[in-house]
């Protein structure tokens, strides 16, 4: 390589050196730069009220950097930075209302919005309290009610807590409203309600011999309901020959049930 060559191939290299430094250090520090000179946008949040009650604002609620507050026309108004969250409200009802809601659907009273991306207002919705609600938590058989299975409550205010206790050998499976557990507590009822306890009673087949048992061979079924039908099948050379509590027929469903059920299916060889 002739002394010209290698004089161009050292230029070569510091331009590529030049280019390299360009990129990954003054890059980043101009894109550095460019972000703190960015404006940082904020969007104004307002809460307030309808007749019937006020919000509250709750103290040290703000995350960093999400703006200040301020407070006109008994209303709080929040300038919160662009994916920031709000401070916390709350809505009190007056004596005589009940909270209900906020103008933009949130069911829950007290409030505290994230990640805020424009400016928007909620008012808290307030009604008039009525008559009083009439609750009954009640069961057709099974088990019971443990305590406060009537109340009598102000409309938009809770119900004390109940459990659905199974008798021996019952077990709880819902109620009737689709609630899955089987303490409950019902909140902000706005009118009359009844709703029952239902327990069930494991029902069980299972084979004794050469054979099996189609279908469903462990059920839970509701009290004074029918279990789903099964069917006794017998092995090559084996017949069925009854079941343990003597029915002969080799399908069967339990009816109208009311405590546990275990059965075996009897098979015998095939003279």
């Amino acid at each position: 390589m002739t002394s010209v060559e290698i004089k161009r191939v050292a230029i070569g290299l510091s331009a590529l050196a030049v280019i390299l430094f360009v990129a990954f250090v003054l890059s980043p520090f101009t894109a550095w730069k460019f972000r703190q000179s960015k404006p940082v946008v904020y969007h104004t949040v307002t809460y307030g009220a309808y007749d019937g009650g006020s919000v509250q604002e709750i103290p040290f609620g703000y995350a960093e950097g999400s703006g200040r507050s301020y407070k006109s026309d008994e209303r709080y108004h929040q300038n919160i930075a662009d994916g920031e969250k709000a401070c916390k409200i709350k809505a009190v009802a007056d004596p005589g209302y009940y909270f209900l809601e906020w103008s933009d659907g949130v069911k829950d009273a007290e409030r505290s919005d994230s990640n805020v991306k424009s400016s928007f207002a909620a008012l808290a919705v307030f009604r008039k309290i009525s008559d009083p609600i009439t609750v009954a938590y009640k069961t057709n058989g099974g088990g019971r009610i443990d305590c406060y299975a009537d109340q009598t409550v102000q409309a938009g205010y809770d119900c004390k807590t109940v459990t659905a206790i199974p008798d021996d050998n019952a077990v709880f499976m819902y109620w009737s409203d689709g609630v899955k557990t089987a303490s409950r507590t019902d909140k902000r009822l706005l009118e009359d309600k009844t709703v029952y306890a239902v327990f069930g009673y494991t029902v069980k087949y299972d084979a004794v011999g050469e054979g099996s048992v189609f279908g469903a061979t462990e059920q839970t079924v509701a009290f004074g309901d029918c279990g789903t039908t099964v069917t006794a099948l017998p092995a090559k050379g084996y017949r069925f020959l009854r079941w343990s509590d003597d029915e002969t027929a080799p399908s069967r469903s339990e009816k109208s049930v009311t405590a546990p059920v275990s059965v075996s299916a009897v098979f015998v060889k095939d003279n």
